[in-house]
């Protein structure tokens, strides 16, 4: 038994490996290929290649092969000087080669005789064809996410200068007022809840949200909505390539593109950059609408201009790791040539300013007096139960008997002066308790007439805070690890119109987390061992804006409270209304 424990141990553990070396993690780095040969095209065997970090001055060493070729994995994203040594020839040199995230570029030498001494400059660009994938891939490169201006201050509004790429939450908006509720629609990076507004651009004719997106090659998609987990600062992004058509088979879940987002690490020397990006009602002009409409219960000319306020600022900084013993003690390090760090933090604080024309029910209609609905106009070819003309805005006792299919009609509309509710069965005479005490809740009207007759401005409050931390050491020129921490929290407050309970709004607390350690080892020129673990989470806590509301208080029946423990106001819904009166009892009927 002993054995046979044995060897299940061990061919678990082969079946184990076997996988692991024909698994493919999502690439996050590049590699350099190519052939060394002399003038004449004859290959050069044994080759020293050394390739070079501008940023950090770290550098890989390989050998070219019996056919002169060579390869070198696993190269952090950024600007690289490739050096060719081989006896009997000049020292040949390739400076500042941009190499790209998930991209395989090929540099060939052909070395001229002469000493080692002699360095050759080589200027041959790469191609950029890369005719080892057959994907359509399209990076945006460091200089443009610097460079370009964003309103939103989102690294993923780039996307839309891709081909086959579209922003479909701003084709979709048409011109709807956007944040009012957690799932509105609008351009990538608009203030919301749980980054939905971060996920809505479709590539190659896919639908939105079916995008997979990594951060440093582990997945940053939250699985409830399928979006964007943690949508990181411009100041922490060097670089992000998205992937469509037909990709690589080490990307997967996605049913449009795959977006890959690098961060950025630290380099030689201390760099840093702290940022306030300002908006103001005070420097902006009055909306049309509210020109428009003006407040015409006051008489103003025109409603004021709403106090827009937003504040988005933060700090980054990068360099080799250093920390004095003379501050620090036995905790102090000085390894500034292997060690480096990036870290960087964003704050955004916003009032986004809403209004809305709102119809609430008159000061006469809550006392039962609806007569303001009639406006003595008839409906042609139609009457009531007495034959008289039917007039529009007339409403009908639903209890009444039916005479021809039709009801009787509320004389004058005046429910205020029916009998009192009489015990037992519901009567026309009533006028429901509960639906008085809700209307409590509704204010009164601030501008004339029966139709939008309620003009309210609020804000809605939004507050994000975003941290990333990266740490990059290398052990050795052949061994190389790097660990980042990046978390977020959402705090966005829906506008509150009716100021009460009433209001169909909420307050949405997201937090976010991930999480990669990713660590390379090139055990030889040709065996590469990369281990990746990455963490991802999402905690969401919606509160309703009546939270520990009991609608018992407004006459409901208690077992309502029971089927929601959380509490709020009730969603109202009006169905049945028809004309003549011809609807049943149950349902409210109007002309």
């Amino acid at each position: 038994m002993k054995r046979l424990y044995t060897f299940l141990g061990v061919a678990t553990i082969i079946l184990v490996c076997a996988s692991i070396s024909t698994t493919r993690a999502q690439n996050i780095t590049a590699t350099l290929t190519g052939t060394v040969s002399d003038q004449s095209g004859a290959v050069v065997p044994n080759a020293s290649i050394s390739v070079v970090s501008v940023a950090t001055g770290q550098k890989k060493s390989t050998t070219t092969d019996g056919e002169g070729r060579f390869i070198v994995a696993f190269l952090k994203p950024g600007e690289y000087n490739v050096t060719v040594e081989a006896s009997g020839f000049s020292t040949s040199t390739r400076r500042s080669l941009i190499l790209e995230v998930a991209q395989t570029a090929t540099l060939d030498f052909k070395l001229e005789v002469g000493a080692v001494t002699n360095v050759v400059e080589v200027s041959a660009d790469v191609p950029l064809l890369q005719a080892e994938t057959s994907g359509l891939e399209n990076t945006v490169e460091n200089k443009l996410i610097e460079d370009l201006p964003s309103a939103q201050r989102s690294v993923l509004a780039f996307i839309n200068n891709l081909p086959g790429v579209i922003d479909a939450g701003f084709a979709l908006a048409q011109g709807a007022d956007l944040n009012t509720d957690g799932n509105a629609r609008g351009p990538i990076g608009s203030p919301g809840n749980r980054n939905f507004f971060d996920s809505t651009f479709a590539v190659g004719g896919g639908q939105v949200s079916t995008n997979d997106v990594l951060l440093d090659g582990v997945s940053n998609t939250a699985g409830d909505f399928n979006g964007v987990a943690i949508n990181p600062p411009p100041d922490s992004v060097r670089e992000f390539k998205v992937f469509s058509g037909v990709y690589s088979a080490e990307y997967g879940r996605s049913g449009g593109g795959v977006v890959n987002m690098i961060t950025k690490s630290g380099r030689k020397g201390l760099h840093g950059a702290l940022y306030e990006y300002l908006q103001n009602g005070a420097l902006n002009a009055n909306g049309w609408q509210r020109n428009r409409r003006g407040h015409l219960a006051n008489g103003q000319p025109a409603l004021p201009r709403i106090p827009i306020k937003r504040n988005q600022f933060g700090g980054a900084i990068g360099g080799p790791l250093f920390l004095p013993k003379k501050l620090f003690g036995p905790l102090g390090y000085d390894n500034r040539n292997q060690t480096f760090f990036f870290f960087n933090y964003e704050g955004r604080r916003e009032r986004n300013p809403f209004s809305r024309e709102l119809t609430v029910p008159t000061e006469k209609m809550r006392r039962g007096d609806l007569s303001e609905l009639l406006t003595g106009a008839t409906r042609t070819g139609q009457t009531d139960v007495g034959g008289a003309a039917s007039l529009f805005g007339q409403l009908y006792n639903p209890y009444g008997a039916l005479v021809s299919n039709k009801r009787p009609a509320f004389a004058g509309n005046r429910l205020d002066l029916l009998p009192p509710c009489a015990p037992g069965p519901r009567t026309a005479a009533c006028l429901d308790p509960v639906a008085q005490k809700i209307l409590t809740f509704i204010p009164l009207p601030n501008l004339p007439g029966l139709v939008n007759n309620f003009v309210v401005s609020d804000v809605s409050k939004f507050q994000r805070n975003i941290m990333a931390m990266r740490v990059d050491h290398t052990i050795s020129e052949n061994h190389n690890f790097f660990v980042r921490y990046s978390t977020e929290d959402r705090l966005a407050n829906d506008p509150n119109f009716f100021k009460s309970v009433a209001t169909n709004s909420r307050v949405v607390e997201d937090t976010f987390l991930n999480f990669t350690i990713n660590d390379v080892y090139s055990i030889t020129p040709t065996v590469i061992n990369n281990i990746r673990y990455g963490y991802t989470r999402l905690r969401a806590h919606q509160v309703p804006n009546g939270e520990g509301f009991d609608p018992g208080t407004l006459g409901l029946p208690a077992y309502i409270r029971q089927t929601s423990p959380i509490g709020a106001f009730p969603n109202l819904n009006f169905t049945g209304a028809g004309g003549q009166g011809q609807g049943r009892p149950s349902e409210i009927t109007g002309g």
